[in-house]
């Protein structure tokens, strides 16, 4: 079962990310699915190196020596390899993990690499002692972000799949507008497209993550050629916040140059007036 805890955060790009947490049970059930499928592994291994061997010399000591030998290395890559390489090559997901629609990301939705894999793995053998997880247990039920050691030391957290950006766990829920905005030019957006933008902020939080995410990706996609300015990478929704922003500018500044020449032409000076359009959500 897993919990429906959440954390606030800033990535480096200033965006405020949500993260919903895998809760303790959800992340046992995925340990022991895992484990299973690493004795299989263990043993279908050990059964191909004892055919192996059938078919070598039998009785010689060398032999016997390179088998056991054999045998302490398929256990240690296995045991250490299974998760280093379903983390790092399927983005955060193990099986276990993938069974119970859970997976690694990095803290501040970064993308998750080949260190912190490493370092979080190398630490389950301070997190397996004394014996069974039980120190990890204890320090991943004491924390409010459902870490254990080798988390802290990776920057890693382990999240659901209900998310935005895949491979990620993490949803933008409140996008900080940034002044580039300012130098964004929107004139390619049409008033039809600008209220499409602004039906979709004032909505968003009421419709279902799936509708959500499906929307502001489309619409996103349909604005981006239209906008010059902004970088490719920004996320969906912090896009379209500053879409609605910058042609927010765009209306205002075009309104006042409008008074300005309707009071030019009376010869009275206009008196600046400031505007604001508060985004919904924010």
């Amino acid at each position: 079962m897993q919990t429906v805890e959440r954390y606030d955060a800033a990535t480096p790009e200033d965006v405020v990310i949500s993260v919903s947490l895998a809760g303790v049970g959800s992340r046992a059930a995925a340990a022991v699915i895992d484990t299973l499928l690493q004795i299989v592994i263990i043993v279908v291994a050990e059964m191909v190196l004892t055919f192996v061997a059938a078919f070598a010399a039998t009785g010689s000591p060398d032999l016997a020596a390179v088998m056991i030998a054999l045998n302490l290395v398929v256990v240690f890559v296995v045991l250490f390899g299974y998760h280093v390489v379903f983390e790092y090559f399927w983005r955060g997901v193990t099986p276990g993990k993938s069974a119970l629609r859970i997976h690694v990301a990095r803290d501040g939705g970064l993308p998750l690499t080949l260190a912190a894999v490493l370092i979080r793995n190398i630490l389950r053998l301070v997190d397996f002692l004394p014996a069974f997880y039980a120190l990890g247990l204890v320090v991943l039920c004491s924390n409010g972000r459902r870490k254990r050691i080798g988390d802290f030391m990776a920057g890693t957290v382990v999240v659901k799949n209900d998310i935005s950006e895949p491979g990620t766990g993490y949803i933008v829920v409140a996008p900080r507008p940034h002044e580039s905005y300012a130098w964004w030019d929107t004139s390619g957006v049409t008033d039809e497209e600008e209220l499409l933008v602004r039906r979709f902020l004032d909505r968003r939080h009421t419709l279902r993550l799936a509708a959500r995410v499906a929307l502001g990706e489309d619409l996103a996609q349909r604005l981006r050629p239209k906008v010059l300015g902004p970088d490719a990478a920004i996320p969906a929704e912090w896009f379209l916040e500053n879409v609605a922003l910058a042609t927010s500018d765009r209306h205002s500044r075009a309104t006042w140059a409008f008074l300005q020449a309707q009071e030019a032409a009376r010869g009275t000076p206009t008196v600046p007036v400031a505007v604001s359009t508060p985004l919904s959500g924010r």
